[in-house]
This record gives C-alpha cells, sequence and structure tokens, in this order.
C-alpha cells in the first residue's frame, strides 16, 4: 500500500473514532480536545483496540477503553477510561483565565484528574480474567489525554519502561506475567528461556538497588537488560 494511501486510510479511521466517541469532546476546551485525538493518533499507530464501555443505570459520564499488547512481551494492557463532563464544564467557566501550567497547580490539580479517570488492568492466562494494576496518574500539570498516550507508550514498551527504578508497579506486572507468557507459548520465538529467566533476574534486582547508592550496580544492571532486549529487536 501506498504512503498515501496508508495516511488517507488512517485519516478516516481518526475522523470515524472523532464521530463515535464525540462526548468525550468539549467545546470550550481545545486543548483537551488536542489531547483526545493525539489519544487516537496514538490508537491507530499502535494498531490497539478502542471501544465504549456499556454500563447499566444512568450518569453522563462517558466511558471507553483502549486494549494493546506490549511489543516483546506480548502481555495483554487494558486502559478503562472514564469522561467527567461536569469536571470538563467546571474548568471551561474559567478556562481563558488560566493556563495548563505548573505555576496553577493547587487549582488545577484535583480539576485535572477528575475530567479523566483511568484504570489499568492487564490480562491474567491463568486466572483467564483482567487484573487491576495500580497505574495512576501523576500530579504534573497538564490533560488528561497527554497522560493517556504516554501511559499507551509505556505499555507497549513495557519490557523497556520499567528499566525506570519509579516504574515499581508495571515492572511488578511483568515479572509476574512475563513467566505466563513464555509458558503459554505467547513470546517471539527469539524470547528462549534463558533470555527470560536473565531478564526476570534483572527486572527484580532493580526493584532492590538504592539508586542513589548502587550507582555501578544499577549501570550494569540496565547494560545487561538492554543487550538481551536489543536482541530480540534484530
Amino acid at each position: 500500500m501506498m504512503k498515501r494511501e496508508i495516511k488517507d486510510k488512517e485519516n478516516m479511521m481518526l475522523k470515524k473514532m472523532e464521530k463515535e466517541f464525540e462526548r468525550v469532546f468539549h467545546p470550550k476546551l481545545e486543548g483537551h480536545n488536542n489531547s483526545i485525538k493525539w489519544i487516537f493518533e496514538r490508537v491507530i499507530n499502535l494498531n490497539a483496540e478502542i471501544g465504549p464501555i456499556d454500563k447499566t443505570g444512568w450518569d453522563n459520564r462517558f466511558e471507553f477503553y483502549i486494549k494493546l499488547n506490549g511489543k516483546n512481551s506480548n502481555i495483554k494492557y487494558k486502559i478503562d477510561i472514564k469522561y467527567n463532563p461536569d469536571a470538563a464544564d467546571v474548568l471551561a467557566t474559567s478556562i481563558d483565565k488560566i493556563e495548563i501550567e505548573e505555576k496553577n497547580y493547587h487549582i488545577l490539580k484535583n480539576i485535572l484528574k477528575k475530567i479523566i479517570e483511568i484504570r489499568v488492568y492487564w490480562y491474567d492466562l491463568s486466572e483467564l480474567k483482567w487484573d487491576y494494576t495500580c497505574i495512576d496518574r501523576t500530579d504534573e500539570i497538564y490533560w488528561p489525554g497527554d497522560f493517556i498516550v504516554s501511559l499507551m507508550n509505556c505499555l507497549h514498551n513495557d519490557l523497556f519502561a520499567v528499566m525506570d527504578y519509579q516504574m515499581n508497579t508495571l515492572r511488578n506486572t511483568v515479572i509476574t506475567a512475563l513467566p505466563m507468557q513464555w509458558l503459554n507459548g505467547e513470546l517471539d520465538s527469539e524470547f528462549d528461556l534463558e533470555s527470560v529467566n536473565e531478564l526476570l533476574l534483572e527486572y527484580e534486582t532493580i526493584a532492590m538497588l538504592n539508586p542513589d547508592v548502587d550507582m555501578e550496580l544499577k549501570a550494569d544492571t540496565m547494560q545487561n537488560i538492554k543487550k538481551i532486549l536489543n536482541k530480540l529487536e534484530k
């Protein structure tokens, strides 16, 4: 397929998403709308799945999900997203008087979290169900959609992302899920038993490190992980 045809197809998919999920946009919050479009673009780029969540009862919140796999781990992840238009209306009332910047942290930190709430899950092959993993957005000031895009990138590149010492929750999830992925034949043939064992050992080493003290061990651990993962990338 030619590049132009691919681009045209992606644009059609993007317009379809914007129509299907039009309730998550707000007429007065351009920054929010742009971050939502960025989510849709990333869904297309990662070949992720997106769909509405059916609800019982009534409220005006709009809920949808995104499902994607780890690039090399093939771990299945799901992000449940709940948009609160009432919270968006509160921010929209004064959006022309305030900038979405860190200097306005104390005013914006709670309302931005309320506009969009998320819950993250991974699929446990041993239980055949989605298991909740506690990954929350930080208190940094940016549109919630921007965080979701960053989260999608982390989940897609999970085996690299968990090298970050602060990614404790995702790292623990990977340490739990990766053995089951190998046992169930979900990993690429290049990802042999030795590689899985080595990788898990290095991840557990990260969890025990004091990054401010064990600088040399930290550097060696990171280098070992990169060697293993780069072999898989070839």
